[in-house]
C-alpha cells in the first residue's frame, strides 16, 4: 500500500511539474492545492470507511478502496495515453483556475 501511495504522489508531482512548464510559483500553487484536496479527501472518506468497516464487515472497505484505486489507475492511464497519442502537452497556464482558488497563494 505504501508503494502505491509513493507511485501516486510521484505521478501527480511529475504531471504538475510538466504542466507548470518550469514556472516554480505555479508548480508550488498547484502542489499546494493538490495536497489540500488529498488531505481533505482522506479525512472525509476515512470516516465513511470506518462506518463501512463497522457495519458491513472487515473486508468491505478494503474492497471498495481497491475498486476505487483501480478506477483512478484507469483514469490516469487513459488521460495520459490520450494526451501522448494526440501529441498535446497540457500546461497549467492553459487550465482555467476559478477566482476563489487563484486568490490563495502559497
Amino acid at each position: 500500500m505504501g508503494t502505491t501511495y509513493v507511485i501516486g504522489i510521484q505521478k501527480v508531482s511529475e504531471a504538475l511539474s510538466s504542466m507548470s512548464g518550469g514556472h516554480r510559483a505555479l508548480y508550488r500553487r498547484a502542489s499546494f492545492h493538490a495536497r489540500l484536496v488529498f488531505d481533505f479527501s482522506v479525512g472525509v472518506f476515512s470516516i465513511g470507511s470506518l462506518a463501512v468497516y463497522e457495519n458491513m464487515g472487515r473486508r468491505t472497505s478494503f474492497y471498495i478502496m481497491g475498486i476505487l484505486a483501480t478506477g483512478v489507475l484507469y483514469a490516469y492511464t487513459t488521460f495520459f495515453t490520450y494526451r501522448l497519442r494526440r501529441g498535446k502537452d497540457v500546461k497549467a497556464s492553459q487550465v482555467e483556475i476559478p477566482p476563489h482558488i487563484a486568490a490563495v497563494s502559497v
